[in-house]
């Protein structure tokens, strides 16, 4: 591999690298080894030595916390939150959340893993260029930096607690679009295009700058690959036809996820209302199911509108929304859920003894279906006082009641109390 070209193949061994002793071909052998390890073993000391030490919650992290936890409770972003970049990070981390936990521990082994992957394609980005050392001391510099350092006396702002996931997020998905079409410029084959047009596509949807920067340098480097190579021209239209294909695919998926919306409808029940590319003009129609917590009904097949009104719709109700070509094959474009006006409701507040009437919400799953669902009272400390409610139960809204005692059947002392019910991924305080 020659120097100053990046072919994309990350090779361990340089072929200018011609030692004038024996001590340096010794030393230079060992330097595959010793780079990565290096690397490594400074991650590691560097997570020991500032391990809890990354955040504060209360400034300038919040919200990178509560976005998500929204999310995750069936808030929609740009609709009920609003927001200034992109849609990636924030569902990206709401799906750990509903996968892993609601906490931040959950987005700490998330971002040390990000931050793992993003320092070993930086290692190799380097080292298609430059030597092993080089590649060396660029990522151990680095992690000390950018990946751990505390510019504050906060310890936020690093990759382990961004300001801002859509950076981090955006700089790794931006190299590893590179690092793709880096191996593509190298063996030619259409999957390592197609995948670094999903990535930079995926890296559009964190923030505007750091996907400019990215598409210009796969720009670049897709002009030097075909400049390297004498293709015929209808070959380069098709690959750059994947490329921006693979590119705009990331965008036109989150444009339809997000713009699926289930609302209470003025008269009662509710309203479905959506937008689709291809739409309803190039398409059979749409196929509108609901269920109830049993099986999926269809409301409406083939239908021409982009919007639906389902008079029975109650509160907890879940929807799937299918597109059908004109051969009949169908694809699913999203579900989403009719939340109760208040899910989770008291009274009478303040509440001053005696019997407290209490409803909450409760959802069907991924697929419909009956779930596990709970309600109870908390103190201030989180400790729980009485569980009001448990059981299985079908989507909408259940009932239930609290007497001013505790589990042991002992009133309880005058203070601040909190209500906690929890259904599917749902959780409301």
């Amino acid at each position: 591999m020659t120097q100053g070209a990046f072919d994309g193949s990350f090779d361990l061994a340089s072929s200018d690298e011609t030692p004038s002793s024996r001590s340096e071909s010794v030393l230079r052998g060992w330097l595959p080894v010793v780079g990565p390890f290096t690397v490594g073993a400074s991650f590691l000391l560097l997570c020991i030595w500032t391990w809890g030490r990354w955040f504060d919650p209360l400034v300038d992290f919040g919200r990178e916390l509560y976005v998500p936890w929204r999310l995750r409770e069936g808030q929609v972003l740009f609709r009920d939150i609003a927001w200034f970049n992109g849609p990636f990070s924030a569902y990206f981390n709401a799906a750990l959340f509903r996968v892993f936990g609601t906490s931040i521990t959950t987005l700490v082994v998330a971002n040390l893993t990000i931050l793992a992957a993003g320092t070993a394609l930086l290692y190799l980005l380097v080292r298609s260029h430059a030597s092993h050392l080089t590649a060396t001391v660029t990522a151990v510099v680095a992690l000390a930096l950018f990946g751990f350092g505390h510019l504050s006396a906060l310890g936020n702002f690093n990759f382990v607690a961004p300001y801002s996931h859509e950076a981090t997020h955006g700089l790794v998905l931006g190299a590893a679009a590179l690092a793709a079409l880096g191996r593509w410029s190298a063996i030619r084959r259409s999957g390592w295009l197609g995948l670094a047009g999903a990535l930079l596509g995926l890296c559009f949807l964190t923030k505007g700058e750091i996907f400019l920067a990215a598409a210009a340098g796969c720009g670049v480097l897709l002009a030097f690959a075909w400049r390297e190579r004498d293709e015929p021209a209808a070959a380069r239209a098709r690959q750059a036809g994947l490329w921006l294909a693979s590119v705009a695919l990331p965008a036109l998926a989150s444009f339809v996820l997000l713009s699926f919306a289930v609302q209470p409808a003025p008269g009662g029940g509710a309203q479905l209302s959506w937008s689709s590319d291809p739409g309803p003009e190039d398409l059979a129609g749409y196929r509108v199911e609901r269920t109830d917590g049993g099986g999926w009904r269809t409301l409406a097949a083939l239908l021409r509108e982009t919007s639906y009104t389902d008079v029975g719709g109650a509160a907890g109700a879940r929807y799937r929304l299918s597109a059908v070509n004109g051969l009949g094959e169908e694809l699913v474009l999203g579900e989403a859920s009719l939340a109760p006006a208040r899910p989770l409701a008291a009274w009478p507040l303040p509440y001053r003894g005696g019997r407290l009437d209490i409803s909450f919400a409760t959802y069907g799953g991924l697929g419909g279906g009956a779930g596990e669902a709970e309600a109870g009272i908390y103190d201030v400390t989180g400790r729980l006082v009485r569980r009001v409610a448990r059981g299985t139960f079908t989507a909408g809204v259940q009932s239930a009641t609290w007497d001013g005692l505790n589990a042991r059947g002992e009133r309880v002392r005058s203070g601040l109390y909190f209500i906690r019910a929890r259904s599917a991924d749902h959780v409301r305080m």
